[in-house]
């Protein structure tokens, strides 16, 4: 687990981005904004993340943590720890209503920091497939750095999908990059809406691997009703400086 904190030198809040886009039904001009996720929000955050983000992963699905209400509390609590970390962003339309579209939970791993194991069961395993991932990565060794810029859950309300929302958040996660200093960003993009917005957004494919594949390695993944096909881990490396 990640205990990075965002260094006072970092300002906060801060907004990052604001961009125009059509709805694509009444053919409305929409402006959104992308900032610093508010800690006021930390609670509609977590309501966005089990209602459209835990539904709508297939490596969620596959371990039926989707349908188990104690393994969703377990994993509230875990992105909760890591939006204090105060690195999150988050999209909101730029008007009036101030609604709360998307967001990208954020953390920072280091060579010191350990993947724990999780007392849940069904989260428990699923960090197992991560760390498993991670580990076929050989992020720190394959790019020589000591630490790097990762997610714990990219979200797009559903009916704000569509309107390239993902792709700028993961272009204004390469700012936050630069801010703190560091070179490398990952991702396991685990769905192909996921994995299109990435490659968009300037992401590199370093590997990938098959549900089926995975489901070889991890025998208690059920992949009958698996809507993807794989899990592609794709980075973007900046120059920080």
């Amino acid at each position: 687990m990640s205990h990075y904190i965002r260094p006072e030198s970092f300002k906060f809040p801060q907004i990052y981005k604001k961009f125009k886009v059509y709805d694509g039904k009444e053919n409305e001009l929409i402006e959104y904004r992308i900032q610093d996720l508010p800690e006021e929000y930390y609670e509609a955050t977590l309501d966005l993340l089990v209602s459209d983000f835990i539904p709508d992963e297939t490596l969620i699905t596959c371990l039926g943590l989707h349908k188990c209400a104690e393994s969703i509390r377990a994993y509230r609590d875990l992105w909760l720890n890591e939006m204090r970390s105060k690195i999150s962003i988050a999209c909101f339309t730029n008007d009036e209503n101030n609604e709360l579209v998307a967001v990208d939970v954020l953390s920072v791993y280091t060579k010191k920091d350990v993947v724990f194991e999780q007392k849940d069961p069904k989260l428990n395993q699923l960090y197992q497939i991560l760390k498993f991932i991670s580990n076929k990565c050989k992020l720190f060794e394959s790019y020589n750095v000591d630490k790097y810029l990762t997610d714990q859950g990219l979200c797009t309300k559903r009916s704000h999908r569509h309107r390239g929302i993902a792709v700028e958040m993961l272009k204004v996660r390469l700012t936050v990059m630069k801010e703190l200093g560091i070179m490398l960003t990952s991702g396991d993009f685990s769905v192909i809406g996921s994995q299109k917005a990435s490659e968009k957004a300037g992401f590199e494919e370093i590997w990938s691997i098959s549900y089926q594949e995975l489901a070889e390695e991890f025998p208690f993944l059920d992949i009958s009703e698996a809507k993807d096909d794989k899990i592609i881990s794709k980075i973007l490396l900046t120059d920080c400086h």
